[in-house]
């Protein structure tokens, strides 16, 4: 009796065993480890040598217009030129719409390896500025830089000369709108010759780097080159090559693409989201083998694109891929995802049909099958949903992350998991003696069925994820056609290993969802996690699994929730977002703090007490973006002197108003931005010379210039120099009868740095506090109408 018990615990344990092995290989196999480049020899990539890097540009922030930004720069040029490169600064102004008309005056580093023939060349690009205002940005981009740097270095010392031109580009203001790369896309002479290009980039400190292309056409040229080119690590697949293509965000690899059509990769790592663009954005934040997982990137496609045929890269099929493990990559063409689909449904409805011939379904049956997944499906996502809605009460602090992602955010990851795991097994469990394998899977592959046939219509590049079924319905046939033949444990055997594809693919990918998009994904997330589960279980019950995972379960959601609680509140590590700006009208001569803090916290009650939380008059200062003003109070007016600023002319004619206007700061001054009171369509803008154009982003100017009695923010203007005067020409289209007025109601606001300087007994932000990432923080802001009425 006591050998036949342990025989079975051990039947038991083993199918849990394996599926967790596989789920664990699937995450743990997608970056090398953080020894993985340890070698000094010349000829071989250093992480040491790429830190010894890091550690000169990522002390301080950098951002564009400060003396850490020269430095940097100086840095990076003197670095490349010991390399024996002709490195120069290209300087120009560059100009882009995104949310709204953005420019500076760029100064991008360029650098060329001379190719044994200089028709074609491969662009390497990463960015040198860090973000406003606090961040020393060593993830993003110095990550990438110094990926850039020590490759570059290791590739000279194999001398071996290329037949591509390889050129390297460090982008400028690359956090100010991209644009850098619209100044050098557009302007410099090299970008002509390009034709494939890798974008170095990061939106968090850690995780493995994902793979995401980008072109204009199709991606097969891109995803063979990619899986010839021998990467140790692969990540990618076209799920998220399609997702990435319907969401707004914008790399300087857009630029590249919209602007010169030069097609190539993003390779980016997005994991521990609560540093980007922080002050926790720091070289003993970045985790190493993400930075290692750039380099097997970089390495293993300069030495493939090198020597490439580059003459003609363009495609206009689109392959479905996706990576094993870090085994390999696997490609085949869309054109093979519907029939792939309807094999799936054909040999469904051939084996349903024969089960119900031979009496292996019937209707209670299969209704059990049927209630069964779908009471999973919609408590699972159900919890999800209300559990959600619960975290800002129980910790407020997912109420004020910026980045939609908590310090905690990992354990409530797992906690959501392991709850929903345990919700699908109890329901299941109900059912086990009311329902027949056949029919589990019957209602299974069913459902997942039409997942795959809405993914086929709208998102093909999810079409490998009926693989997962096609390997269930080899157990459903099996089931159908020869159970009879084969014992209970050979069937819970089969069943088990049939599952291993859905947890390889399915796993890596539900995580990645959210840590991509963020805390608020979960609900997805949970509810694929039960559609897995669903092709998982049958081989669990045929095991007699579902009590020792259940039981599994339950010890990670405690420990999970445990973690999740103690790892809620804020420290040294996990700072509080704290916002702060000064703003002085200097029309009124009033004064204002205002604050888009969600709470006060010890360093703004020196400005507000909680009466302080009131509507904001939005013409003061208009939000944008991300910034909405929570806290705000009267101020003791300074003396700023504020922006010198000339309408010099104003042209019309039988449609638009041009106006010419010329903006000379008479103080040190970061930004200017402009705003409009008043609804105001916008025909064109040129700054200091540079024509702003929309690019692909027609929509969005569209939506933008379309909101009723629009006001708000139209101009952002990045000053790289303290001191830097800008030049504007606006055109608006005049209003006819009862449309805009032809006026419009410009206001001008002057932004610098220097809130300390200008207030020296302000107490700085304190332990377990940091400023406010994502727009204008620690500011002094000057706020001034601009006189058109006359002109």
């Amino acid at each position: 009796m006591t050998t036949t018990r342990f025989s079975g615990a051990i039947r038991a344990i083993f199918p849990v065993f394996l599926l967790l092995l596989v789920a664990w290989f699937s995450i743990t196999s997608q970056k090398p480890a953080e020894d993985a480049y340890a070698s000094n020899k010349d000829s071989e990539f250093s992480t040491e040598r790429a830190f010894v890097h890091l550690q000169q540009i990522a002390q301080k922030p950098h951002f564009v217009g400060t003396d850490e930004h020269t430095k940097v720069r100086d840095y990076l040029l003197l670095e490349l030129r010991k390399l024996g490169l002709q490195a120069e600064v290209f300087s120009h102004v560059g100009g882009h719409f995104r949310h709204s008309y953005m420019a500076a005056n760029t100064h991008n580093i360029i650098a060329k390896i001379p190719g044994k023939q200089s028709e074609h060349a491969l662009a390497l690009v990463s960015h040198y500025d860090s973000s406003l205002h606090s961040s020393p940005g060593a993830s993003d981009a110095g990550s990438g830089v110094v990926t850039i740097l020590e490759g570059i270095r290791t590739f000279l010392a194999k001398q071996q000369q290329p037949d591509n031109d390889i050129i390297i580009i460090i982008t400028d203001a690359e956090e100010r709108g991209l644009l850098g790369a619209k100044a050098v896309v557009n302007h410099h002479p090299w970008a002509k010759n390009i034709k494939v290009a890798l974008n170095f980039e990061a939106r968090g400190s850690g995780g493995p780097s994902y793979t995401l292309l980008e072109t204009n056409a199709g991606n097969k040229k891109l995803v063979e080159a990619f899986a010839a080119a021998d990467i140790q690590y692969p990540l990618a697949n076209s799920l998220m090559y399609s997702v990435y293509k319907m969401l707004p965000n914008d790399t300087d690899l857009t630029i590249f693409r919209e602007d010169g059509d030069i097609q190539g990769y993003n390779f980016a790592f997005i994991d521990d989201h609560f540093d980007y663009h922080t002050v926790n954005d720091s070289i003993d934040n970045l985790d190493k083998s993400s930075l290692n997982h750039q380099a097997d990137y970089l390495q293993a496609l300069v030495a493939y694109f090198a020597v490439a045929d580059l003459s003609d890269f363009a495609s206009e099929q689109d392959l479905v891929f996706f990576n094993v493990f870090n085994w390999t990559l696997i490609s085949y063409p869309f054109s093979w995802v519907v029939p792939m689909l309807l094999l799936a449904c054909g040999l469904w409805l051939w084996s349903t049909f024969v089960a119900v011939r031979r009496g292996k379904l019937y209707i209670a049956d299969v209704a059990f099958g049927f209630t069964a997944l779908l009471l999973s499906i919609i408590s699972v996502a159900g919890l999800a949903f209300v559990s959600l809605s619960l975290l800002p009460t129980l910790w407020p602090a997912y109420a004020e992350s910026p980045h939609n992602f908590t310090y905690n955010g990992h354990y409530i990851i797992g906690l959501f998991f392991s709850v929903s795991v345990i919700l699908v097994i109890s329901i299941y469990r109900l059912f086990i003696n009311k329902v027949s394998l056949v029919a589990l899977l019957m209602a299974s592959i069913f459902v997942w069925l039409i997942v795959n046939g809405a993914l086929a219509l709208y998102l093909p590049g999810a079409g490998f994820l009926v693989i997962p079924v096609l390997f269930m319905l080899l157990l459903y046939l099996g089931l159908v056609h020869w159970q009879h033949t084969l014992t209970q444990s050979q069937i819970a055997s089969i069943a088990v290993v049939l599952a291993l594809p859905s947890v390889a693919l399915l796993w890596p990918l539900i995580t990645s969802l959210v840590v991509g998009l963020g805390l608020k994904s979960l609900v997805i997330a949970c509810l694929l996690l039960a559609l897995m589960m669903s092709l998982v279980l049958p081989g669990l019950i045929m095991a007699k699994s579902l009590a020792l995972l259940q039981w599994l379960m339950v010890s990670v959601a405690a420990v999970t929730a445990s973690m999740a609680i103690q790892a809620a509140d804020y420290n040294v590590r996990q700072t509080k977002p704290s916002s702060i700006n000064y703003l002085i009208n200097s029309d009124s001569n009033k004064a204002y703090w205002f604050s888009s803090s969600k709470r006060l916290d010890s360093f703004t009650e020196q400005f507000f007490t909680q009466g302080s939380q009131q509507d904001w008059p939005e013409p003061l200062y208009p939000s944008y973006r991300r910034t909405k003003v929570t806290f705000f109070a009267e101020a003791k007016p300074i003396n700023v002197e504020p922006a010198k600023v000339t309408v010099s002319h104003a042209e019309q004619t039988s449609s638009t108003i041009t106006y010419d206007v010329q903006i000379e700061p008479q103080r040190d001054t970061n930004m200017f931005q402009l705003a409009s009171l008043s609804a105001i369509d916008i025909v064109s803008v040129t700054i200091n010379g540079q024509a702003i154009t929309t690019g692909g982003n027609t929509i969005a100017k569209a939506q933008f210039m379309s909101k009723p009695a629009a006001m708000g923010m139209i101009m952002h203007y990045t000053l790289s120099e303290p001191r830097e005067s800008v030049q504007l020409q606006l055109t608006i289209a005049k209003g006819g009868a009862g449309a805009m007025p032809v006026m419009p109601q410009l206001v001008l606001f002057s932004t610098s740095y220097d809130l300390y300087q200008q207030f020296p007994w302000v107490k700085p932000r304190g332990v377990g506090l940091m400023p406010e990432p994502f727009h204008v923080n620690d500011a002094v802001i000057i706020r001034q109408t601009l006189d058109v009425a006359h002109h």
